[in-house]
């Protein structure tokens, strides 16, 4: 199809992003306008009077396109068509001097449009070499510039070109890399060796001078072991002395410090003795006394806060107990015992349509365990446990058992405190009716 813009001149006014079908176009010159969509890669196409209206709200102004050519659009584009008003002034006579500047008038306004679609939509050469002539393509073909000229190929051997292009440059990179390679092993090679002699020069000159060193710090070592050998056993034997001297002397003292804490030990232990005895008879009376006057505040503190007389603990309510293993027995038979509850009761459709849906609100509240048992049509019964409904429990009921038709698979779920009753699949059911849901514990 032939693009609407192919020799003509379409000044582009505004551009909007896709959002939609409905668009403010307000200071659009709606006699001049041309609207444009976008669809991927493609050009601009124009709408079609038919698939688009102009709206008015308030003092805003709004184009609304039909939904139906917007699949897969990017864009909406609004344009002017520009074509020239001047023409020629012929006259066979003087001309008129204000029909002459009316028609230059149009005329400058022609080339100022002309001259404004130039500016902003023309593609502009940047020298006076580059090649302005491109030739027409054909299907599968592009424009490339070979040869001092542009040339339409087809995109597969440009494609080609592009490729044998980016070999020759890597392997004139590789060439250059190779290269650079090269030239660092020979510097590397050459640092190496330089710096191995120096190294070795280096080492011949401190093994040299460590040799001087060691032999002078022999001779140091010996005139120092020899002058600290006297003056060890010179230190040694007056130390003797002294240690001695100071052992006997604190040998004494001690002898004499435990001798008299024995005798302040035993005092002490006399002295607190009788002091401790003394307490404890005093603070046991005092306990004792205590207990026996809060005794019957405590006991009226327990009443009020258990309900009960703590020494009656085993009587609640009209029962007495004398012993826990009565309250354990009453325990196990109200656990043995089953309770039957009806929770619904009548003739409840669970058709909605053409599927299963019906609930039953507030029907489980307060349910957090048992046995429910549903009765369909007075003949179809099931079981189910109400610690597994929340997960929702599938039903099956055998073909065999159909009856004119009937649904073959439905779903119970507890839904908070409300039992819903589902099929997700299309039945041929006309009716089914839940006469009664019974609770067992």
């Amino acid at each position: 199809m032939e693009s609407y813009k192919r020799q003509k001149i379409i000044k582009i006014v505004r551009e909007i992003g896709y959002s939609g079908n409905k668009y403010q176009i307000n200071g659009i010159v709606l006699t001049k306008a041309i609207f444009f969509i976008k669809k991927g890669r493609e050009l601009f196409k124009l709408i079609a009077n038919g698939d688009y209206t102009i709206t008015t709200e308030g003092t805003n102004t709004f184009i609304v396109i039909n939904n139906a050519i917007l699949d897969g659009v990017l864009s909406l584009q609004i344009g002017y068509e520009l074509n020239t008003l001047s023409g020629k002034y012929e006259v066979n006579s003087d001309p008129d001097i204000n029909i002459l500047k009316d028609k230059y008038n149009t005329l400058v306004d022609d080339f100022k449009n002309l001259w404004d679609y130039v500016q902003k939509q023309t593609l502009v050469s940047d020298t006076l070499s580059m090649e302005l002539i491109l030739p027409k393509l054909e299907n599968g073909e592009t424009w490339v510039y070979k040869d001092n000229e542009m040339k339409a190929i087809i995109l597969y051997d440009a494609i080609e070109e592009l490729k044998k292009s980016v070999e020759d440059i890597k392997t004139d990179f590789m060439n250059q890399l190779n290269t650079l390679i090269n030239n660092f092993n020979t510097n590397i090679n050459s640092l190496i060796t330089n710096f191995r002699i120096e190294i070795e020069n280096k080492i011949s000159i401190g093994k040299a001078e460590i040799n001087t060193l060691v032999n002078n710090s022999k001779t140091d070592i010996n005139t120092l072991v020899t002058n600290q050998k006297t003056s060890i056993t010179e230190l040694t034997n007056n130390s003797k002395v002294d240690i001695n001297t100071t052992a006997n002397n604190q040998k004494t003292s001690i002898t004499t410090l435990v001798d008299n804490s024995k005798i302040q030990i035993a005092n002490l232990s006399i002295t607190e003795k009788a002091s401790i005895t003394n307490h404890s008879t005093t603070e046991k009376t005092e306990i004792t006394d205590l207990t026996e006057v809060k005794k019957d505040e405590i006991r009226d503190f327990a009443s009020t806060i258990l309900g009960f007389d703590p020494i009656n603990y085993l009587q609640i309510g009209t029962s007495k107990y004398t012993t826990a293993k009565q309250i354990e027995d009453d325990i196990k038979n109200i656990k043995v015992t089953p309770t039957m509850s009806t929770l619904f009761e009548g003739s409840r459709s669970i058709m909605d349509g053409d599927f299963v849906n019906v609930t039953f609100s507030n029907i489980l509240l307060g349910v957090t365990y048992g046995t429910l048992i549903i009765r369909f049509d007075s003949k179809h019964v099931f079981e189910m446990k109400v610690e597994l409904l929340n997960d929702g429990i599938e039903f099956y009921i055998p073909s065999a058992r159909v009856y004119n038709p009937f649904w073959a698979f439905f779903t119970v779920t507890k839904v908070g405190n409300d039992l819903k009753i589902s099929s997700p699949s299309f039945t041929t059911t006309v009716s089914a009716n839940i006469n009664k849901i019974v609770l067992i514990k």
